[in-house]
């Protein structure tokens, strides 16, 4: 396991990143307190990346979806976040488990107006 990271009250606009604007391949980390506009995806959750803490960010505008958590990511937190206007979803998790939604991750007071699974978002 790598070393857990933090990001605290970073704005990204328009990153020309690959992916998102924030990344994980990790676990352990923790993002909060940031803005993100404009990027492919605002925070992209890898595959096999857990138990990291999403919380208090504003997310606006991404090109597919503004949180998005790939298939095999699990035990994460996403929490307390705004995500509006992404192209695709403003919340995405497409893994499979005993979280939220039948996930495998924890969605709690997220405010977004679009989700591929209920109640991802609190709208």
């Amino acid at each position: 396991m790598g070393r857990p990271s933090f990001s605290h009250r970073r704005t990204v606009l328009s990153s020309r990143l690959r992916y998102a604007a924030i990344a994980f391949q990790e676990s352990s980390s923790v993002v909060e307190k940031n803005l993100l506009v404009r990027n492919l995806d605002g925070v992209r959750i890898f595959n096999n990346a857990a138990a990291n803490s999403i919380q208090s960010n504003v997310v606006w505008r991404s090109g597919r979806d503004g949180i998005r958590a790939e298939a095999t990511s699990s035990n994460n937190t996403i929490e307390r976040n705004i995500v509006v206007n992404s192209v695709e979803h403003d919340a995405h998790d497409d893994s499979v488990g005993i979280g939220t939604a039948g996930t495998a991750n924890f969605w709690t007071d997220n405010h977004c107006g679009t989700e591929n699974r209920l109640v991802l978002c609190d709208h």
